[in-house]
């Protein structure tokens, strides 16, 4: 008899404290379980959101401390899910994630994806999508490196991303590049929709001419829709006169000369 009182005790506290056949299971939370292991090789911390009409959760992430799955139980249904390297949540504002005119590009990597979540556990691997592009620009003019009277603007129609969606944002993003020792410009770039960016060169403070180079990245057969996004390297002649452009090809591909 006691053992039998001691069963129906413990039958009741388990159904009391999990959902029963005889629940409404949509009531019932969901387990997602959320792989981070591809995330490693590329960033060590990520912060990690669900929304539906609202933010569900957001969680920022040291990746090493989840080796095998990174858990959280979610109202049922479809959810948004995001993952962000290089963005602090301090930054995005309005759905938005903006770079202020001026500043340099970091290393942005995002993943976004619809999930349904209507089961009892579903779950996802992040795979990070790269939302900037490293460019070394090498400007070959027969005045020394110290006495290069131009200085360099650059001006881009994405200035951010829209989230959750992780697309790039439009807006008008400008910032001076500057030479590193060895006389190379290198600088990150937003990922760009199409053509756009351009290459200001002012002399003595004005603008002397404008230089299109996204036109000539399109042009050299370059994918801004790849999730890794390659190294960008332009040689460029200048004098005032004219430009010769020259883009180093990918993989298989030719070198892209240009003359303006």
């Amino acid at each position: 008899m006691n053992r039998l009182h001691t069963a129906v005790i413990l039958t009741t506290c388990l159904l009391g404290s999990a959902c029963s056949i005889k629940e409404v299971r949509e009531d019932c939370p969901c387990r997602l379980d959320i792989l981070l292991r591809e995330c490693l090789p590329l960033t060590k911390e990520l912060t990690v959101s669900a929304w539906r009409d609202s933010c569900v959760f957001t969680e920022a992430l040291t990746v090493a401390d989840y080796p095998e799955v990174y858990s959280r139980m979610v109202p049922k249904g479809t959810l948004r899910l995001t993952a962000l390297s290089g963005i602090r949540k301090e930054e995005c504002q309005d759905g938005e994630w903006i770079l202020p005119r001026g500043s340099a590009c970091d290393s942005i990597w995002t993943y976004a994806a619809q999930l349904d979540c209507r089961g009892e556990t579903n779950s996802v691997i992040i795979m990070l999508k790269q939302q900037f592009a490293t460019v070394h620009l090498s400007i070959n003019n027969p005045a020394s490196k110290e006495d290069y009277p131009y200085r360099l603007v650059l001006r881009s129609r994405v200035d951010g991303l829209s989230l959750p969606e992780c697309q790039p944002h439009e807006g008008l993003w400008s910032r001076t590049i500057l030479q590193n020792r060895e006389g190379e410009y290198v600088f990150r770039i937003p990922r760009q929709q199409d053509g756009s960016l351009e290459l200001d060169m002012l002399l003595e403070g004005r603008k002397a001419d404008t230089i299109p180079v996204g036109e000539h990245i399109v042009r050299s057969g370059y994918d801004w829709t790849a999730d890794l996004l390659k190294d960008i390297y332009i040689g460029m002649d200048y004098g005032g006169a004219e430009a010769r452009i020259t883009i180093e090809p990918w993989e298989n591909g030719n070198v892209y000369e240009s003359i303006i």
